[in-house]
């Protein structure tokens, strides 16, 4: 995973979400209680791409509940965050 390969957010973040990744910096955690279709997955991948910077071999774990929510992930990860599929094992679909 990430041998070399950069993600790149292809979305511009909201106001709140560069506030929020601002304030995320500073310990790496935190909650981000958004209303549905708010940006919460982008809020993640800002994350993603700001630890990437620092531990570029890091693995990332994303738990969901429904299998709904894996097929979406699955795909923004790929449209949105430009990970390529080879990068991305996932379970329960």
């Amino acid at each position: 995973m990430n041998d070399g390969i950069t993600w790149t957010l292809k979305t511009p973040p909201r106001t709140w979400q560069a506030t929020a990744l601002e304030r995320w910096q500073i310990q790496k955690r935190g909650v981000a209680s958004v209303v549905t279709g708010g940006g919460k997955t982008i809020f993640a991948f800002l994350c993603m791409e700001k630890f990437l910077q620092e531990f570029s071999n890091a693995r990332f774990l994303i738990l969901v509940p429904t299998i709904t929510l894996v097929d979406q992930w699955y795909v923004s990860l790929q449209e949105d965050f430009g990970v390529p599929e080879t990068d991305i094992a996932c379970f329960g679909r």
